[in-house]
């Protein structure tokens, strides 16, 4: 048994059965849960209330799903969670006690499995593409901008020594956070580096995402492929499932651990910010809320030292992530409150050894590239605090925004477990004899440390809006003190035999059940993450076949791009522009943006040039599918004056010499087939008199 928690759980003690152990009031509060639920998401699909939304400052965009499909096929996969979850969940309650622990952790797998399936199913409900939308979302200067800030960059110690500068010049968020999610694309990238083959598989279907966004077709295939270090999000997100088991275990119980692994991708703010890396960061705090309360427990200074360095960890990517100290320390405080007599020596001790781990990352930082905490905070800060808002306002609205993100469930389980903690007197009891040490309640003291915590944050103005994404890192608190109220414990008294538990789990199951529906009308009723880019690039130049008018030829690149016809309209004066369309074919997806140059030579002088991207740089390479013809048509300004049509082509005459390029490198791409240059980098055409 753990130090200090006895097999009963908070939320199971006599004052708390007595007062809410009726089937009646259980099914009261419950009933009366799921209308405000279905209240709030009807008024929310419909709009009726756009406060809901917000204040008219700043709110979130309402922007209806209206594709019936689509919306079919995310409730389904909705009922198939739930579905799988409740009978897991109902396996590791009421299987015998020597089957429990492996069901316990199918649960868990299957809440691992849960946080990307309902994260992606959130984003198809919008955006049929869900790869497509997780890509732009990484990409995009309004979504993030992340990915732009290092994707480029090439001396990395460089990059960390002068950040501080650059943020400036950063994109919208990257602007305001420490370089941890910049290093997260550039480690991404140095392995992706390593192992080119790889790279380019991983690259060459993001490419045709963007495909006429000529900056990111110029990176290279490492650089492109960094970006799924952002789009594998929802599956990092998911790992906070693991410490916030053991969590529940440690403090709760077994059964009121799985019911937290089972809710938390239901959550509002978890659901629906997919590659949001505020998803990533609960991981750190879930992980450092673990190792304190251990730490403090079982008297372990490596604990406590871990708990710092991952709530360090936590800051290098997040600094709102600071503003959660105040609860870790508030429940420190009330932890050694409690126990009698008081050892300062040993509250010094591991103040100090969680400030070394808490100061670990940073003063790395420091020691190798010159940058410490303060500087990054004070540029960011500088950005952060200018985004006004009215105070009073958005004491309000960012309680009400953070909670509402949660789920009204969720809302509901957090009151009564603070007021819980409010209303009873948490009592210590020895546990260790003669040396006085004890741990009382730790979900009361946390609940206590949580409420308080918030409050500071709240009353400290220094959040800007956008509090459901950027407090995410509450989340482990939340659901800890939320699913203690539920009256599931690890003693007989709710077994088979008792038949307590089907009503019990049943409770637990309206709330997630309730917490689904809630994610589902906020998911089709609100666009909380946007891009900017067009669903779909423009109409592609393409044809079915060659048009009759057209010359037809071949001639076959390197790349798999052939030519396969072309057509020439000329005209006559001292200096005349030409149209010339080229008729282009490709076997396979291309996998870089290749520069056409269509050259006019007379006796071996230049006498017209156009080099472009195909279609006018309407239409890149990268633009291309397998089997289409792609029209290019371009207008070519000519010096007749040096032309000599009569020529043949191989007599010295006057030819169109066509080609591919890179245009970084300069190299182009050899060529075989018909009329292709000596050099074999090139076709030329004889072009007739006009």
């Amino acid at each position: 048994m753990k130090p200090g928690i006895t097999a009963t759980s908070p939320a199971t003690s006599t004052r708390g059965s007595t007062r809410g152990g009726s089937t009646l009031s259980r099914c009261t509060w419950l009933i009366g849960l799921a209308t405000v639920t279905l209240v709030w998401s009807l008024l929310l699909i419909a709009d009726a209330v756009p406060a809901l939304r917000g204040p008219l400052e700043w709110r979130w965009p309402y922007e209806l799903v209206s594709d019936l499909g689509r919306i079919v096929n995310a409730g389904l996969t909705f009922v198939l969670y739930l579905t799988v979850a409740f009978w897991l969940l109902r396996q590791a309650v009421t299987r015998a006690d020597d089957q429990r622990r492996s069901w316990a952790w199918a649960v868990v797998a299957w809440a691992l499995i849960g946080t990307p399936l309902i994260q992606v199913t959130v984003v198809y409900l919008r955006h049929p593409n869900v790869v497509r939308e997780l890509f732009d979302r990484t990409v995009s200067l309004h979504s993030g901008g992340y990915f732009s800030a290092v994707v480029e960059v090439g001396d990395i110690n460089d990059y960390l020594r002068r950040f501080p500068a650059l943020m400036p010049d950063f994109p919208i968020h990257s602007k305001r956070h420490p370089p941890g999610i910049p290093l997260m694309f550039w480690l991404a990238r140095q392995i992706f580096a390593l192992m080119p083959d790889l790279a380019h598989r991983a690259a060459l279907p993001l490419r045709g995402f963007q495909c006429d966004n000529l900056w990111l077709q110029y990176l290279s295939d490492p650089q492109i492929a960094s970006a799924w270090a952002s789009m594998a999000l929802p599956c990092l997100a998911s790992l906070t499932v693991l410490p916030l088991y053991q969590l529940g275990c440690y403090l709760l119980n077994r059964k009121l651990a799985l019911v937290a692994a089972v809710l938390y991708p239901l959550i509002l703010s978890v659901g629906l910010f997919a590659t949001m890396w505020d998803q990533f960061i609960p991981l750190f705090t879930a992980l450092g809320l673990l190792w304190f309360v251990r730490g403090l427990e079982e008297r372990r200074l490596t604990l406590i030292l871990a708990a710092g360095l991952a709530i360090s960890l936590g800051v290098f990517f997040n600094l709102g992530v600071v503003v959660g100290l105040a609860i870790l320390g508030l429940y420190g405080l009330f932890w050694h409150a409690l126990h009698r007599p008081l050892d300062l020596k040993r509250i010094a001790l591991e103040g100090v050894t969680f400030a070394a781990g808490l100061a670990s990352v940073w003063v790395v930082y420091w020691l190798f590239w010159g940058v410490t905490v303060l500087d990054v905070w004070r540029v960011a800060m500088s950005f952060h605090l200018k985004m006004n808002r009215s105070y009073w306002l958005w004491v309000f609205y960012h309680l009400y925004d953070f909670l509402i993100f949660l789920g009204i469930p969720l809302i509901y389980l957090l009151a009564v477990g603070l007021w819980r903690a409010l209303r009873d007197r948490v009592t210590a009891t020895s546990t260790r004899g003669g040396n006085g040490y004890s741990s009382g309640k730790p979900i009361r003291l946390l609940a206590l440390a949580f409420f308080l915590g918030l409050l500071v944050i709240d009353l400290s103005g220094t959040s800007r809006g956008e509090v459901a994404r950027v407090w995410m890192f509450l989340i482990p608190w939340v659901l800890l003190v939320g699913v203690s109220v539920l009256p599931l414990s690890d003693g007989q008294t709710d077994n088979r035999v008792s038949g307590r538990h089907p009503l019990t789990l049943w409770q637990a199951s309206v709330v997630a059940v309730l917490l689904g529906l809630q994610l589902f009308a906020a998911a089709a009723s609100l666009r909380v993450i946007h891009t900017r880019y067009k669903d779909y690039p423009r109409p592609a130049p393409v044809v079915e076949a060659l048009p009759a008018q057209a010359q037809p030829m071949y001639a076959r690149f390197d790349d798999g791009i052939e030519l396969v016809g072309y057509q020439v309209g000329g005209a006559t004066g001292s200096s005349s522009a030409v149209s010339l369309t080229l008729y282009w074919r490709t076997d396979a997806r291309i996998g870089w943006p290749w520069t056409v140059f269509r050259h006019v030579v007379a006796e071996g002088q230049l006498v017209g040039q156009r080099d472009s991207h195909p279609a006018q740089d309407t239409w890149p390479t990268t633009c291309w599918a397998a089997g289409e013809i792609i029209v290019d048509s371009q207008t070519m300004l000519l010096d007749v004056r040096r032309l000599d049509t009569t020529a043949s082509t191989r007599g010295g005459g006057t030819v169109l010499k066509v080609g591919l390029y890179d245009a970084e490198s300069g190299r182009r791409l050899p060529v075989v087939g018909e009329w292709v240059s000596p050099e074999g980098d090139a076709v030329e055409i004889p072009l007739s008199p006009q």
